[in-house]
């Protein structure tokens, strides 16, 4: 995946597991940022699981029309293999981000 605020190819996960594990730990930091910076806590929390489904959701898509991966790897756990992980990463990351500002 290419992303504008990175200054070469971002690579994903070279195993299920180790995209799982990477995500797992993305989440729990992700609610330690809530705890950290949000005013409400369950406020950022249901904004965080609003921006996991959206961006899933957006992820499989995109993946799918932009990036062309397979459908069969999007919707199974090889999907933590792909670069489509990595945007929805980078997207929940700037959503929480944006999110905490206010």
């Amino acid at each position: 995946a290419e992303f504008g605020v990175f200054s070469s190819k971002t690579t994903a996960a070279p195993s299920i597991e180790t995209g799982m594990a990477f995500f797992g730990i993305f989440l729990l930091a992700s609610l330690l940022f809530i705890r950290l910076t949000y005013h409400d806590y369950w406020k950022g929390v249901r904004h965080l699981a609003a921006a996991v489904l959206i961006g899933g959701l957006l992820s499989i898509v995109l993946g799918f029309f932009w990036g062309g991966i397979p459908p069969e790897q999007l919707l199974s756990l090889n999907y933590f293999t792909t670069d489509a992980l990595v945007a929805l990463v980078t997207g929940l990351a700037l959503s929480l981000f944006m999110g905490s500002i206010g």
